[in-house]
C-alpha cells in the first residue's frame, strides 16, 4: 500500500487523440461507443444526463440562432441560451453532426459544481454580542446558492425561517418554488442554519443551481429580487487561467461581477484546496520523456482512493484560452501487481491552436477498488508551458503537492 513502492514508469503507447477535435475527450469515448451499446446506457454514463441524453455546453462564434434550430431538430432539450454558448441535453447520437456544424467550437460535458467546507461561526464571529445590541439581520435579503437544500422544509418554523423564496432546479435551465424540491444533499441547509445562528431575522432565498447558465440566472433573480448578501460555498471547474479572468460569459467570474455591479455583496468560499488536494509549479521534465515530473524520480502523483468514491480531476497549464496551442494530456491509471499499468480514464482534447481549444483537461472516475491510483502528466506537442496545475476537484488528497511557498511536499 506504499506508493514509493511504485517504480515503473508509465507505458509509452497510449490512445488516439479524439477523432471529432470539436468534442472534449469524455464525449469522444461515448460516440465511440455508438452502435456497440443502447443510447440510454451511453448517456447514463454521463455526470448529468436525462434517459438517452447527455448534458453539454456548446460553445459558439457565431450564427447560434442555427445552433438551436439544430438542437431542436434532433430532439436535444435546449436550457439555456447566452451570448457565447448554449446548454442543452443532447441525443448521444447528435453529438458529432453537432460539433461539425458552422460556429460551433467546441462541445463539453457539464458538470455540477461541488460543495466546500461549512463550519458554525456563530462563537467566532461573536455574533450573540451583535444580536443583543439589535443587529439580527431585520430588513436582509441573504440569498444561499449551493448543492443541495435536503431536509430545509423540514425545519421551516424551528430552526430555519418559516418562509423561503425559492429555485429548485431539477433539470438545468427548469426550477421549481417549492424547497421540497431543492433537494441533494445537506450542505445548503447546514450553510444557511449557519447563517440564520449569525442573523436570525434575514430573509432567506435558496437555489441550488447545476450548471454555470443556471447560476447566471440564479444571481440575476436574486439582484432582481433586491438580495443584499449573496452566499456561494461552492467550487465550479476552471475556464480561465487563474487570475479572475475568463473569456466565457457564462463564467461564475463574470456572473459574481454582474452581481456586485447589481448591489449584492457576494460571499464565497476560498482556500480550500489550497494544499493536500492541489499541486501547482513549474514545468518539469530532466529526462526528456514527454512525463511530466512530480518529484526526482515520480513521473506521476499517487493518490489513494476508496471503493464507492468518485473522484475528478482538473488540469490546467500556462497557454491561451480560446487557441491553446501546448498539448499536455491527463491520465488516471490503476496498477496490477505493482507492475503493470491500467489506464481508467484520459483527457487528451486537441490542443494546437484552433479556436474554441482550451488549456485545460479533466477526468473523472468511479472509485471499484480501494488502493492507490496514478494520475499522470504528458507533454504531447507545442512549447512547454512555464506551469501546469493539478487540482483534485472531489476533496481526495494527493501524496506530492507544494504549499504556499512553493516547497515539495509528499505525504506519508
Amino acid at each position: 500500500n506504499d506508493p514509493e513502492a511504485t517504480v515503473e514508469q508509465p507505458p509509452v503507447l497510449l490512445p488516439n487523440k479524439p477523432h471529432h477535435p470539436r468534442l472534449d475527450s469524455r464525449l469522444s469515448e461515448m460516440v465511440e461507443q455508438i452502435g456497440s451499446q443502447g443510447a440510454l446506457s451511453i448517456a447514463g454514463s454521463a455526470p448529468i444526463s436525462v434517459g438517452d441524453l447527455v448534458a453539454v455546453t456548446i460553445r459558439v462564434s457565431h450564427d447560434l440562432p442555427n445552433a438551436v434550430e439544430f438542437l431542436e431538430s434532433v430532439g436535444a432539450i435546449v436550457a439555456n441560451v447566452g451570448a457565447d454558448y448554449i446548454e442543452a441535453y443532447s441525443p448521444v447520437t447528435a453529438l458529432v453532426p453537432l460539433s461539425e456544424r458552422d460556429g460551433v467550437l467546441k462541445v463539453s460535458t457539464i458538470l455540477p459544481p461541488q460543495s466546500t467546507v461549512t463550519s458554525q461561526g456563530t462563537t467566532v464571529n461573536r455574533s450573540p454580542i451583535w444580536n443583543a445590541r439589535g443587529y439580527t439581520g431585520t430588513g436582509i435579503k441573504v440569498g444561499v446558492i449551493d448543492t443541495g437544500f435536503n431536509g430545509y422544509s423540514a425545519l421551516m418554523g424551528s430552526e430555519l425561517p418559516s418562509a423561503v423564496l425559492a429555485r429548485c432546479y431539477l433539470l438545468i435551465g427548469w426550477f421549481l418554488s417549492d424547497p421540497l424540491f431543492c433537494a441533494g444533499d445537506e450542505h445548503g441547509t447546514a450553510v444557511a442554519e449557519a447563517i440564520v445562528d449569525i442573523a436570525p431575522d434575514v430573509t432567506l432565498y435558496i437555489a441550488n443551481p447545476i450548471s454555470k447558465g443556471d447560476l447566471q440566472s440564479t444571481a440575476a433573480w436574486m439582484v432582481s429580487e433586491g438580495v443584499q448578501v449573496i452566499n456561494m460555498s461552492l467550487k465550479w471547474l476552471w475556464d480561465g487561467p487563474g487570475d479572475g479572468t475568463s473569456p466565457y460569459t457564462d463564467s461564475p467570474l463574470h456572473t459574481v461581477d454582474s452581481a456586485v455591479q447589481g448591489g449584492s455583496v457576494w460571499v464565497k468560499s476560498a482556500g480550500n484546496d489550497a494544499d493536500g488536494d492541489n499541486w501547482f509549479g513549474a514545468y518539469s521534465d530532466a529526462d526528456a520523456d514527454g512525463w511530466l515530473a512530480f518529484t526526482s524520480s515520480w513521473d506521476y502523483n499517487p493518490i489513494h482512493l476508496s471503493a464507492g468514491s468518485s473522484i475528478t480531476v482538473g488540469l490546467r497549464w500556462d497557454d491561451d484560452w480560446g487557441s491553446a496551442s501546448s498539448d499536455l494530456d491527463l491520465y488516471l491509471y490503476s496498477q496490477v501487481l505493482s507492475a503493470f499499468w491500467v489506464l481508467l480514464e484520459v483527457g487528451n482534447d486537441v490542443q494546437d491552436g484552433g479556436a474554441g481549444q482550451d488549456p485545460y483537461e479533466t477526468v473523472t472516475y468511479s472509485v471499484l477498488s480501494t488502493g492507490w491510483y496514478y494520475l499522470v502528466v504528458k507533454h504531447t506537442a507545442g512549447v512547454a508551458p512555464e506551469w501546469f496545475q493539478l487540482d483534485v476537484w472531489s476533496g481526495q488528497d494527493l501524496s506530492v503537492t507544494r504549499n504556499r511557498a512553493d516547497a515539495l511536499q509528499i505525504r506519508g
